[in-house]
């Protein structure tokens, strides 16, 4: 029976489309550019979509436009600001990718990333593939993971969304692509509709993604993420009262416990030239 461990090197023909919107990312878009950059898998191409950036982004943007990567990254720059989910449009219309995969400005991969989840792709003849991943601050230093069942259905979609969106990748050169609606949550609903298409996801035992919780994201999952998960039950779902309460609940019970806390608390860079380290 073949393992991940054992399993070859994927196939380097499949092209992975990245997905990156960028708004006033100064501050750490050069680490998660830099986490494409040295990914195994090669076979990759970035669309970089600079959202009317007022700081110093576009400098930084184009100074990889002039590196040795300049044929694997696409800039697209917004002439009005279009917010996260149409930016991830323009960039998802243009891509040719096998696959699609999403890494936000703020975020960062581990350089096993893409070989690990294609590797898997091809084990399970997976359509969705997606990973654990690490809860970092605004310094790199990790405190936390996120762990998830190794396979995805519908019914796992239904209170709360089980894959983190910058360790999701689909197959879109059979599923076809999935826009994100102009709604908070945007990811929620895209990969519900992706599930649905190709059925399950499957994951990596591995964290392979690095989160990082800003001050900006503490506070808005705290005043507004049950407002908009809300929404979602009545709106999108459109789940009765009660159904949407219930719902809630779960979700919210989800949300208190998905943060583990590790024994270690190193800086990410440590788990990506180190191994990974023990939980």
């Amino acid at each position: 029976m073949q393992t991940l461990e054992s399993l070859n090197f994927p196939d380097t023909s499949e092209l992975v489309s990245i997905i990156m919107p960028v708004h006033n990312g100064e501050k750490f878009i050069r680490e998660a550019v830099e986490s494409v950059f040295s990914q195994s898998y090669t076979n990759w191409h970035l669309i970089i979509v600079n959202d009317m950036s007022t700081d110093r982004t576009q400098y930084i943007l184009e100074e990889f436009t002039s590196s040795s990567f300049k044929n694997r990254i696409e800039i697209i720059e917004n002439k009005e600001n279009l917010g996260v989910a149409l930016s991830r449009n323009r960039a998802i219309s243009q891509a040719s990718g096998d696959w699609i995969a999403f890494l936000d400005a703020d975020d960062v991969w581990h350089p096993n990333k893409l070989r690990e989840q294609l590797q898997l792709a091809r084990l399970n003849s997976s359509l969705v593939v997606f990973s654990p991943y690490y809860v970092m601050n605004e310094e790199g230093v990790v405190n936390g993971i996120v762990q998830n069942k190794p396979i995805v259905e519908l019914k796992d979609m239904l209170h709360f969304n089980p894959i983190g969106n910058l360790t999701g990748m689909y197959k879109s050169s059979i599923l076809g692509k999935f826009l994100q609606k102009k709604i908070k949550h945007e990811d929620y609903i895209m990969w519900l509709e992706v599930i649905k298409k190709a059925v399950r996801a499957h994951s990596t035992p591995n964290p392979l993604a690095f989160y990082r919780k800003t001050h900006r994201s503490v506070s808005a999952s705290k005043t507004k993420a049950i407002g908009w998960q809300w929404n979602i039950y009545r709106e999108v779902f459109q789940y009765d009262f009660f159904s949407s309460l219930f719902s809630l609940m779960i979700y919210a019970g989800h949300n208190l416990t998905k943060v583990k806390s590790l024994k270690h608390s190193l800086h990410y860079k440590c788990y990506c030239t180190k191994g990974l380290v023990e939980i």
